[in-house]
């Protein structure tokens, strides 16, 4: 497999352009493979490098493979994903070779609980480790945003690059397929429910509006993908929410939602007509794109177990759910006593037909909400008592398993922890039975997670397939480890932790990312002092050192200056006399000096203001033909408005009057139109019946005087034969001109 991936890395250097390879030092690769540490490689760089790139990837951990003589393995560099499979190491969690006795990590949760990452919860001191195998080598930012950029169902692997390419591994084969369409980067990918072992569609939507879905087949020697459609609804502005798609678990991978630029849509596959690319402007008619309107900007949506509703969370606050068959959006009302925050939302989850999990403030605050009624049956919130502002920045999934219940698994992208919260039935509601807290080794800037393919009832276990800034890593986490330990128990909620919904600004790129950027958060400007009074201004108090006890107050201070107004002709007071020899009495002394010169300083401002407003002022003339002035004015507004709005009411009237016409000869026509019909319908019958009897009539009477003349004739002859019937043949041929006659 080595010298198959560096011949294979070789090739894709080869075929890249002259340029693409410039960063990529042979000697000092070839020192470092030797000292048993293969150089990083960026394979997210340029476009026109990244084919140069993934190349050198291969052939850097295909040759250590070689040199290291590790048949099967990729070497630091990661490139197998199944790389170590089956080891006898366990060591993490204390976990033998069948993965028995694990030990429960978690403590169990009360309806409303806070878990404090500072706050010790473990013997040992610090969370438990979970087990890490490398995917690939791979230099990302790590962005934090919400949005999966990793992707796996269990045989095939996928993750975005920096030039808006989705690199795809097969899992079982370690076979690498690049595919493309993006121009920017992607900000979410999701694959459908896999109908085979070897084949399953890929969606992935990105910052410049497309949303693209691909086929992905795995075979023996090669992993390929085609293109299944390809839709574009415009760049998405930025500040806008990061666009997110779901897939519909209904059979067949046909229906699929996603959310972009503030739009929100339903896609059906089959209805788009080919892969070929798809314009879907705002406002226009696509066939197989449905639009979702009234909802707001949405942050992350996902579909109910049956396929029929749509989840919708926005950065506004608001739960939705949408009907699939109509397209009808519905808001869930649960903002009462048990809410779960006062923040924009960021991601939503079906527990089960009657339950959504919701998440808000960057994923720190979760609910179980139940969709009839909007009741919070249950919340916990993560918390950290030595840093209370930006320790956390999560992202969440939520994993059905097939044992027992779902588990949500929360990663924060600012610290090495890694938490799981497995959610069960109680009832008629869902609740969060525990909270067990991981260690990791980088922090997860984004991840997803599925069911491992050898997990059995007696040893449920997951895998994480997730990206932080050095590498695509796979961590092993055994979901019995989930569970409480006997006498753990978190801590109630405190509800002085949740801020009140005033002290909530509006959703900010820090608290609701934007696409795909790293924003740091700009720390909110001190609130305004309160505004003194003229009196408290004067005040001795008002000088007092701001440093001293407020229990201590000043000896022998003297009581606040009342500012009121002066006669013009009254004297200023005059200051009173301190005794020279208390320091105290002299310091106040001076107070009130300088409190009385203020006051005579604003005291002169008034005087003058009010000098100023009495020459401005306008004589009793003046002012009374002013106000007839306005008077006039508004009599002349009055009227025109009335002018405005008769002419409008006439031309309504003039309107509906033609349009009540209208009504009246067209209900006329109508009324009319049945028995014109039947008339025309009773001529034409009666003109077809004339015309049909004149020409039967003339027929049938030739044909009958025929048929007689003829039987009169034969008879005639017969009795003519002989000469006693030669009287009767007469009278007989007599008859039969009669009869001709009168038919």
């Amino acid at each position: 497999r080595g010298g198959a991936d560096a011949a294979r890395g070789a090739a894709g250097a080869l075929r890249a352009p002259a340029g693409a390879m410039a960063a990529f030092d042979i000697q000092s690769f070839l020192k470092q493979v030797a000292a048993g540490t293969p150089p990083p490689v960026d394979n997210g760089g340029e476009s026109g490098a990244a084919d140069a790139g993934a190349g050198a990837q291969d052939a850097s951990a295909g040759l250590l493979g070689l040199l290291q003589g590790g048949a099967g393995d990729a070497g630091a560099g990661g490139e197998s994903p199944r790389a170590g499979e089956g080891e006898e190491d366990g060591e993490a969690l204390g976990l033998d070779a069948n993965g028995a006795a694990v030990q429960p990590a978690g403590v169990a949760l009360p309806a409303n609980a806070q878990y404090d990452v500072d706050s010790p919860h473990h013997d040992a001191g610090a969370p438990p480790a979970l087990e890490v195998t490398p995917i690939a080598k791979y230099a990302s930012e790590a962005p934090e945003a919400l949005g999966s950029l990793v992707a796996g169902d269990g045989r095939f692997i996928c993750y975005g690059l920096k030039a808006g390419q989705v690199r795809l591994i097969d899992a079982v084969t370690a076979n690498r397929a690049l595919i493309k369409g993006h121009t920017s980067p992607v900000t979410d990918l999701a694959f459908a429910a896999a109908e085979s072992e070897s084949c399953n569609r890929l969606a992935s939507v990105g910052s410049d509006g497309r949303l693209l879905v691909h086929e992905l087949s795995a075979g023996d020697a090669a992993v390929s993908e085609s293109a299944v459609a390809c839709i574009e609804f415009g760049a998405v502005p930025e500040g806008s929410a990061t666009p997110r798609v779901a897939w519909s678990p209904a059979e067949g991978a046909d229906v699929l939602a996603c959310a972009t630029g503030g739009r929100v849509v339903l896609v059906t596959l089959s209805a788009l007509g080919g892969a070929a690319a798809v314009q879907c402007p705002a406002g226009a008619f696509v066939a197989g794109v449905t639009a979702i309107t009234g909802c707001g900007e949405v942050t992350d949506l996902a579909f109910s177990p049956s396929g029929d509703i749509l989840a919708l969370v926005t950065r506004d606050r608001k739960l939705f759910e949408v009907d699939v068959g109509t397209a009808v959006a519905t808001e869930i009302d649960f903002h009462r006593e048990g809410a779960p925050t006062h923040g924009p939302l960021s991601f939503v989850a079906f527990y089960d037909e009657a339950h959504v999990i919701v998440g808000a403030l960057d994923n720190t605050v979760f609910a179980v909400v139940k969709r009839e009624g909007g009741e919070v049956s249950c919340r916990v919130r993560l918390l950290s008592s030595e840093q209370p502002t930006g320790a956390f920045f999560n992202n969440a999934f939520l994993l059905a398993t097939p044992f027992a219940g779902s588990v949500l698994v929360v990663a924060n992208a600012r610290a090495g922890a890694l938490f799981a919260l497995p959610v069960t039935a109680e009832g008629e509601t869902a609740v969060f039975r525990s909270l067990a807290e991981f260690a990791v080794a980088e922090p997860i800037g984004s991840f997803t997670a599925v069911i491992a393919a050898d997990a059995s009832a007696s040893a449920p276990c997951a895998e994480l397939y997730c990206m932080n800034a050095k590498a695509i890593q796979q961590y092993t986490l055994p979901l019995a480890a989930c569970m409480a330990s006997e006498d753990a128990v978190a801590d109630a909620l405190d509800e002085s932790f949740v801020p009140a919904a005033e002290e909530i600004a509006e959703p900010t790129a820090a608290s609701s990312p934007a696409l795909a950027t790293s924003v740091n958060p700009t720390p909110p400007p001190p609130p305004p002092a309160s505004l003194l009074s003229p009196t408290k201004l004067m005040s001795p108090q008002a000088f007092a050192d701001p440093a001293a006890p407020a229990s201590a107050p000043m000896e022998g201070a003297a009581p606040a200056v009342k500012l009121l107004r002066r006669p013009a002709n009254e004297a200023a007071p005059a200051a009173p006399a301190a005794p020279a020899a208390a320091p105290a009495a002299a310091s106040n002394a001076a107070l009130e000096n300088m409190s009385e010169s203020l006051s005579k300083v604003v005291l002169d401002a008034e005087e003058r203001v009010l000098a100023v407003l009495k020459a401005t002022r306008p004589t009793k003339g003046e002012g009374s033909q002013m106000q007839a002035d306005m008077r006039a004015m508004e009599d002349r507004v009055v009227k025109r408005v009335g002018d405005m709005l008769a002419s409008r009411d006439a031309e309504q009237k003039r309107r509906a009057d033609r349009t009540q016409e209208g009504i009246k000869a067209l209900t006329g026509a109508l009324s009319a139109l049945p028995d014109a019909i039947a008339g025309r319908v009773e001529q034409s019958l009666r003109q077809e019946l004339a015309g049909f009897g004149k020409a039967l009539v003339p027929a049938m009477t030739s044909t009958m005087a025929s048929t007689v003349q003829t039987a009169t004739a034969s008879a005639v002859g017969e009795a003519a034969s002989t000469s006693a019937g030669a009287a009767e043949a007469a009278a007989a041929r007599g008859a039969a001109a009669a009869v001709a006659k009168d038919l």
